[in-house]
């Protein structure tokens, strides 16, 4: 899990799934790492180089942060940089938040 706002790029979504439960809504997005968008758009480094993953996503309209594997982390290149607690309709919990590489 990490801070949207500054490290990665959500892209439109690629497709749409709506699951049968009521209220559930799942989107295929593509999640890339900013810093690297950012590289790219300097020409630091080719487009080719953009790390990136395709994730279904569930769409939480009241989610501050987005949660990723551990394998999506590794992929888009993402540091440990902090631990926070969070609210969830299931109490408190703590959480890593990840920056960029």
């Amino acid at each position: 899990m990490f801070d949207v706002g500054k490290i990665i790029r959500t892209l439109a979504p690629l497709t749409s799934e709506r699951n049968k439960i009521v209220g559930r809504i799942v989107e295929r997005i593509k999640v890339q790492n900013y810093v690297d968008v950012a590289n790219a758009s300097e020409e630091i480094i080719p487009e080719s180089e953009i790390r990136a993953v395709v994730v279904d996503a569930i769409i939480d309209t009241g989610a501050t942060f987005v949660c990723l594997s551990r394998k999506d982390i590794e992929t888009l290149g993402l540091n440990f940089h902090k631990s926070v607690s969070i609210g969830t309709a299931n109490g408190k919990t703590s959480r890593r938040i990840f920056s960029r590489g």
